[in-house]
């Protein structure tokens, strides 16, 4: 009876219950368009902000064997999750002296591997960096000195324990010029998670500051025996720093609409890579 009785009240009243429903109806759809708004704007903000994150993960390496830190590399790069890894070292300092000594060239030598993300956004890359070859990054102060194939002489400074210094020598043929966008920039001058660095840089009688000029070498083919070097005369200082890089699979991992999840899965993740690398890796 009850039923019957509510059948018949809404068929009497169909015009009233229409724009009711129609009502209820446009107002779900209202706030529900809100919603999905408000979710694809909290999306494109963490997308926005996570695009000026170039490196996920970073271990700073002083005291590794280069073949350890090659191995904790393609350890970490077999994890669920991780979409990477690549190993990258540099060497920071004067080149090519003047002979009077009145002014130097300050410079960043950087060693990459194959695989580098640093390729990823250089568009006329090369086949490949022979030993002892360096591309000099495009629009730098040395690209206005250097021509292809001139030599750059560079003295490296390593000191033993105890010694006196080790300087290692090195003549580095330019087969070119490197032109990196902002990303593959910013990873060849060690800035993993803003625009590339600025320095003090000394030029008598006065400071200036300038980008840090940069020469790219190939890792294993001229970088790799530094690193060698370095270990063997003192393996906890020096003038090669070299660091590990993740990348870690974003989508798999992060969601806007859960940060403490996303969180959580990060936290799980860096601890298995910890696991993974083994002591003595600081991520």
């Amino acid at each position: 009876m009850p039923v019957l009785y509510a059948i018949t009240h809404v068929f009497r009243s169909w015009k009233l219950f229409l724009a009711l429903l129609i009502g209820i109806t446009l107002a779900s759809a209202f706030f529900a368009g809100i919603d999905i708004k408000a979710n694809v704007t909290a999306g494109q903000a963490l997308k926005q902000d996570l695009s000026h994150v170039y490196v996920d993960m970073v271990a700073t390496l002083y005291e590794k064997r280069p073949e350890t830190i090659l191995n904790a590399s393609r350890d970490v790069a077999g994890l669920s999750g991780v979409a990477g890894t690549e190993v990258i070292s540099a060497f920071e300092g004067p080149i090519d002296s003047e002979a009077n000594g009145t002014y130097f060239d300050y410079a960043r030598i950087v060693g990459i591997q194959n695989h580098s993300r640093v390729y990823d956004g250089w568009p006329n890359r090369p086949e490949g960096i022979g030993e002892n070859e360096t591309y000099v990054l495009k629009d730098s102060g040395l690209a206005q000195k250097y021509s292809v194939g001139d030599i750059i002489p560079v003295n490296i400074s390593i000191y033993p324990s105890g010694g006196s210094p080790v300087f290692v020598s090195l003549n580095l043929t330019v087969k070119g010029f490197a032109d990196l966008d902002d990303k593959s920039r910013s990873i060849a001058l060690g800035a993993y998670s803003s625009s590339y660095p600025q320095i003090f840089v000394y030029q008598s009688p006065y400071y200036e500051q300038r980008t840090i000029d940069t020469l790219v070498v190939d890792w294993e083919k001229t970088m790799q025996k530094l690193v060698d070097t370095q270990w063997n005369l003192n393996p906890f200082g020096g003038q090669v720093s070299t660091n590990l890089l993740v990348y870690l699979d974003r989508n798999s991992l992060i969601s806007p609409w859960d940060i403490d999840t996303s969180t959580s899965n990060i936290r799980t993740l860096q601890a298995q890579i910890q696991t993974r690398a083994g002591a003595g890796f600081y991520f």
